[in-house]
């Protein structure tokens, strides 16, 4: 599928991203997989700068896709990550992942919601995890959740920029 095809649009409009598409056996079962592409909000060429899985459908059979699907859901932050990867291709990281919904024949099974911590880098950390079963947000009380499952985090001390490292050794062996 299109959606996960992304072309330069400069050297000859070739391809510079191949993600999967679809997954299928010899039986003729598969699942796909689509994708959005957020443009690059620094260049006014509109190229792909982020790829983001949006949908994994499974269950397909033939050429009947399945009633099952896994969508992932997406919030844009304040800590925008960009740049420019080999080729001159715009690289950014505008959104980061809000929730996981898996539905069956379009009901809602469960949902995964995601919590980060505030200002903690250019890509923020999962604070917390929480599983809901019905439509309302975990924080709403006629939801119905689990328990919620936290994350702490150990930050090294020395990785930060301008910080000296000291000079790599040489071992030799005689």
């Amino acid at each position: 599928n299109s959606s996960a095809l992304v072309r330069t649009q400069r050297i000859g409009n070739a391809a510079h991203t191949y993600a999967l598409s679809k997954v299928a056996d010899r039986s003729n079962n598969f699942m796909r997989i689509t994708y959005e592409q957020t443009p690059s909000i620094y260049e006014a060429s509109g190229r792909t700068a982020e790829l983001v899985p949006k949908a994994i459908t499974y269950t397909g059979h033939g050429g009947q896709d399945g009633d099952r699907e896994i969508l992932f859901n997406y919030e844009g932050h304040g800590d925008i990550l960009w740049g420019w990867r080999a080729g001159n291709i715009p690289l950014q990281r505008t959104r980061r992942l809000l929730n996981i919904e898996v539905r069956a024949q379009n009901k809602l099974v469960r949902r995964y919601e995601l919590k980060y911590e505030p200002n903690v880098g250019a890509q923020g950390r999962i604070q917390s995890v929480q599983e809901a079963v019905t439509d309302a947000h975990c924080q709403s009380p006629q939801s119905t959740c689990k328990p919620v499952t936290t994350f702490d985090y150990y930050d090294e001390v020395g990785f930060q920029p301008g910080v000296d490292v000291e000079s790599p050794q040489t071992f030799t062996t005689a």
